[in-house]
């Protein structure tokens, strides 16, 4: 089963970007990051996209 969370982060120009974090399982990921418009909420295409799993293991 696919799970996501959603996360609202304000930027300078108030207008709110928003990450999209879809994952399956505990390795398996994707954080996709959409860009706030002043005409739509959001960007159609996220900004960037990665997964947590780069992070792991960085000590």
């Amino acid at each position: 089963m696919s799970r996501f969370r959603v996360e609202f982060y304000d930027c300078i120009y108030a207008r709110a970007d928003l990450a999209v974090r879809t994952y399956l399982g505990e390795t398996k990921d994707t954080v996709a990051v959409y860009a706030g418009e002043k005409r739509r909420l959001v960007a159609a295409k996220p900004q960037v996209t990665f997964s947590t799993a780069a992070f792991l293991g960085m000590d």
